[in-house]
């Protein structure tokens, strides 16, 4: 107090001693300290504005209960505190300034977690058990279970959604019980049942978001002692709606009849994608406790859920069975006592989750940025590109790998020149998974042990492969400083010898918190727009706060997700796009990525890489060629790294393509068609014209002919004319009739115009 003045301890917080979680659930820690150790306690004092002067106060240590020590109970201890306040009041907290350590409160920030709808979403609308969201319908049934899926209004299950339960083979049946909507506004509704039988009570709690998503979690009571055979769920899908898989162990592709995969801790893969472009279903096995992880369970010392694992009798197949597909979770026998409960949580996705964005064709990558390789920047304009991307390691802008917040002005400064010379965008790399050993709040996040901070494996890479991180060692800084207690991540060192050492963070933590609200400041302060995430270092929820914050700074905001080939890293067997399929409601673009074999065939293309069942759009990554430009255009894609993607850009803009419809070569109604399985065509349609997409698969010279629905593209044939416009290493100029034998190299293909004219 200062007088009659008072800084409450209303205030006053310690990171210590309690917080608000990622979901902002309040929580409290016990603070221990061993005998003849020391540790630190950090504590914030929010300053009132109108303070000044000085403050005298006291802050008291005491023992939660009483601690006898020595042969004598230890006391409260009274620590005095005086603050001199003075000068200019701070308008955004000192948050500005890093050395402050201001920003320590982010930790326990809520910021992103309120109940509002992120475009191009739509309220949730609800009619009894239906529920309405964008481009999709679900119902449930009396037992909580789904009973109808539509998507662009393609029923997608064969008949409803089974949770069961068998004693000796046969299916217990329930008596239904209580329903009720515990909560509902635009962007959620949850829902609880219950049911009952003569040897088991049954509830259901049910979590169904504005993206499409609903989140399940059944807990089974035993009324009795009992011995079950199997637990399982059944979702029996439309076939016609199965024509594509990924997961459970298989990369992504056509769907296979009938598939096994069981639980390993070394490997993901703990999910099951069936669908088509049109409508899909993805259907993920979790843990019952919050956990995020993108490789393998055992990175956070898990093995398998108790409930869908059972010691590994669980696991999960696919059957063909007549008109439908099968998808089913079983976890196998196990014996439960009376009052005994067991939980089985899983998340469904239904898919495509959006309409894919046109300005995706407007979203162009320099080819050399960051790392001060960028191209002159007058020299970019002439190539047609617009957005910037700003990796780690750029010694003057985002040296420190996931901490660019004490960059803000430099980086500021350079998004006011990209505009100035034709650029309308920067992409910066900010994620979360290692954390930078220069972040000024190392040693406040070092205090609480491994709340933030993992001492678990951390998954590492090189051009030489990839290894598991162990806690201890790594760059001699951590050894000298950190000792013990933390896990190496990434290290960069730099031509002047400083070196960016990162350490391994959790995948789930209130660090959160504190990345949610730095990606807001730096928008604010930076006019930054764009974010990259090289891998995904959180879960959905974090997702979706991060995605709000950007859409409430910026309504062209875009997150692109990179990732090498969690599939064959390491052979974890984590489908990226399914591995990820939790976040890629938020994502608006991919760049798809290390390891990614663009030899594959193209159902491989179409699920692994293209982002097209799931309403976004990619680019390709390969450092050699930059990918394969002629079989990337059949899915809308180009290699920022390829010599070619100047000049696709150019004749993009030249033919109008955001106007145009891209009509898919897997969509029946895909107007051009060349009689082969190893050459394929897309077409975009526009008003007067149209543009043919052809690309190679054959490791030969092929020849092929077009069967070309002229009603369908709105042309006459005996006025049509088939041009290959010259696109620097790409193709060269070409006109063919229609009736000609079309030369398509291996691997290779074209870009044909045919209009009118």
């Amino acid at each position: 107090n200062n007088g009659n003045k008072i800084i409450s301890k209303a205030e006053m917080e310690s990171i210590n001693l309690g917080g608000v979680d990622w979901l902002g659930r309040p929580f409290r820690k016990n603070f221990s300290v061993g005998k003849g150790m020391a540790r630190p306690i950090w504590i914030g004092i929010q300053i009132p504005k109108e303070a000044s002067g000085t403050y005298t106060g006291t802050f008291t240590l005491k023992p939660v209960k009483p601690v006898k020590a020595d042969n004598y109970y230890l006391p409260a201890t009274n620590f005095g505190v005086e603050l001199q306040i003075s000068g200019e009041v701070l308008e955004d907290s000192g948050d500005g300034d890093t050395w402050r350590l201001s920003r320590l409160r982010w930790l326990n920030s809520t910021m992103g977690l309120e109940n509002t709808i992120i475009p191009p979403y739509t309220p949730l609308e609800r009619d009894g058990n239906v529920i309405r969201l964008l481009q999709r319908e679900i119902e449930f049934g009396d037992t909580g279970m789904l009973s109808s899926v539509k998507s662009n209004n393609h029923q997608i299950l064969a008949r409803p959604v089974e949770f069961v339960v068998k004693q000796d083979s046969e299916k217990l049946s329930w008596e239904n019980g209580q329903h009720r909507i515990v909560k509902e506004n635009d962007a959620v509704i949850k829902q609880e049942w219950s049911a009952t039988n003569g040897t088991f009570d049954m509830f259901v709690e049910s979590i169904t978001e504005f993206d499409g998503s609903i989140s399940t979690m059944v807990t089974l009571r035993a009324k009795k002692s009992v011995d079950v055979s199997d637990i399982a769920l059944e979702l029996p899908i439309h076939k016609e709606f199965a024509k594509y898989m990924m997961g459970l162990g298989r990369e992504g592709g056509y769907s296979v009849g009938d598939w096994e995969w069981k639980w390993n801790p070394d490997q993901g893969g703990n999910f099951i994608w069936l669908g088509d472009t049109e409508a899909g279903f993805l259907l993920k096995l979790e843990f019952t406790q919050d956990v995020w992880y993108y490789s393998c369970p055992r990175h956070v010392g898990l093995t398998m859920p108790d409930s869908w694992g059972n010691n590994g009798k669980g696991g999960c197949c696919l059957k063909s069975q007549g008109d439908e597909m099968l998808a089913r979770a079983y976890s196998g026998e196990r014996h439960l006592d009376k009052g005994d409960e067991i939980k089985y949580r899983f998340l469904i996705l239904v898919t495509p989750f959006k309409s894919i964005n046109p300005k995706h064709w407007q979203w162009r990558y320099a080819k050399k940025s960051g790392l001060h390789t960028l191209e002159p920047l007058e020299h970019q304009e002439e190539h047609h590109c617009a957005i910037a991307h700003l990796h780690h390691g750029d010694l003057s802008l985002n040296p420190w790998i996931n901490y660019p917040l004490d960059h803000i002005d430099a980086i500021k400064d350079y998004i006011e020149k990209l505009k100035e010379n034709g650029f309308y965008g920067l992409d910066i790399y900010y994620t979360v998974r290692e954390l930078s050993n220069h972040t000024p709040e190392i040693w406040a996040l070092r205090s609480l042990g491994d709340e933030i901070y993992t001492t678990n494996e951390v998954a590492l890479y090189d051009d030489k492969g990839g290894w598991s991180s162990k806690p201890g060692g790594g760059d001699s800084w951590l050894q000298e400083h950190l000792v013990t207690g933390y896990t190496p991540a990434w290290a960069h060192r730099f031509a002047d010898g400083q070196v960016c050492a990162s350490i391994g963070t959790q995948g789930l933590s209130r660090w959160h918190n504190y990345y949610v609200r730095g990606m807001d400041l730096m928008m604010k302060k930076t006019g930054v727009d764009g974010l990259y995430i090289d891998g995904v270092g959180y879960d959905r929820q974090i997702m979706k706060r991060i995605a709000r914050v950007m859409a409430a700074n910026s309504a062209d905001y875009r997150i692109k997700m990179h990732s090498g080939n969690n599939y064959t890293y390491m052979d974890w067997k984590n489908n990226v796009l399914g591995g990820y399929c939790e976040h890629l409601p938020f994502i608006t673009d991919l760049w798809i990525g290390e390891g990614f074999d663009y030899d594959k065939p193209a159902d491989y293309w179409l699920v692994e890489i293209s982002g097209i069942p799931f309403g976004l759009t990619s680019e390709m990554l390969e450092y050699g060629n930059g990918g394969n430009p002629w079989r990337g255009m059949l899915y809308g894609m180009y290699g920022r790294f390829h010599d070619s993607a100047p000049y696709l850009w150019k004749f993009w803009d030249s033919f109008g393509i955001e106007d145009a419809e891209m009509i898919g070569y897997w969509d029946a109604k895909c107007p051009v068609k060349t009689g082969r399985n190893d050459v394929l065509a897309t077409v975009y349609r526009n008003k007067d014209k149209s543009l043919i997409a052809i690309a190679s698969w054959s490791k030969e010279l092929i020849h092929c002919s077009l069967e070309i629905d002229w009603d369908s593209l709105r042309l006459d044939s005996s006025k049509a004319r088939l041009k290959a416009l010259s696109l620097k290493n790409y193709q060269e100029e070409a006109v063919f009739r229609l009736e000609e034998f079309i030369p398509v190299k291996p691997s290779g293909g074209w870009l044909l115009v045919v209009d009118e004219n």
